[in-house]
């Protein structure tokens, strides 16, 4: 079965889910909000597309209700055929508020918890919300500290995957281009931040501002052709730009692994 990502089958598949969480999980519901590439209107059809939805529960909600909207959205997602799957994103709204979470066991189901300043920074860059209470402006804007320590448990999170998963090294070692797409572009945005202390999480954007604000990032050419990828996934890059993508990815993965969180490759000047 072929799958329809269009725009218009992400915003009913965003309509049916608003209007189904809302009227099941109303009390629970403090705020859905819309964020990425929906939300800023740089939504482009093709694979690896999804619905950035983050939904905030009230803090006085019991952890199963947010089991059950995790399985709803299991449920919306099979329903729609995954032709633009809704992310499982799903927070108490103490947990998007300092004093964050620290302490957290490497678990699958507390991955959002480690990922909360890249969705902080994803709802004030564009944040819209769907229904509930207007909490964005009450949210924090992470502070460089706070996103060096929760970058340096993600990496512990990955490597905790990787020593429980050995298939997942196999793939990083030999990644699909939509994973290794995603790979440089979000490991650019973290780039991003600790050069010019600003955020940025739009993927077709984040070439072009590390072209004119960090003129020399090693891993520019890279970003270019991830980003023209990303922007034209019907169109096939060529081999000669598909090589070169691969063999930067690698010097890309061998330096991450050898450097501090917050260190930036860039060329000597």
């Amino acid at each position: 079965m072929e799958h329809d990502r269009s725009e218009k089958r992400a915003v009913e598949i965003l309509n049916h889910y608003v209007n189904n969480v809302s009227k099941e999980f109303n009390e629970y519901i403090e705020a859905i909000m819309l964020v990425g590439n929906l939300s800023n209107g740089s939504y482009i059809e093709g694979p690896g597309r999804d619905v950035d939805v983050i939904t905030v529960i009230k803090d006085t909600t019991q952890n199963d209700i947010s089991k059950l909207i995790l399985a709803k959205i299991d449920e919306i997602n099979s329903f729609f055929n995954y032709d633009v799957p809704i992310s499982k994103t799903v927070y108490k709204l103490n947990e998007l508020k300092r004093p964050f979470k620290t302490e957290i066991d490497f678990l699958l189901e507390n991955k959002h918890l480690i990922e909360v300043t890249t969705e902080l920074f994803r709802i004030h860059e564009s944040g819209i919300l769907l229904y509930g209470s207007n909490i964005i402006n009450e949210l924090p804007v992470p502070i460089r500290e706070e996103v060096i320590y929760f970058n340096r448990l993600s990496r512990h999170f990955t490597m905790e995957e990787l020593s429980k998963n050995p298939q997942i090294s196999n793939i990083l070692d030999n990644p699909p281009i939509n994973i290794l797409v995603q790979i440089i572009i979000t490991n650019a945005f973290k780039h991003y931040y600790y050069s010019t202390n600003k955020s940025c999480s739009n993927k077709h954007e984040i070439a072009n501002k590390m072209k004119h604000e960090v003129s020399n990032y090693r891993f520019q050419n890279a970003l270019d052709l991830a980003t023209k990828y990303k922007i034209n996934p019907y169109n096939e890059l060529s081999k000669l730009e598909l090589d070169e993508l691969k063999r930067e990815y690698f010097e890309l993965k061998a330096w991450i692994d050898a450097e501090p969180v917050d260190s930036v490759p860039l060329y000597s000047s």
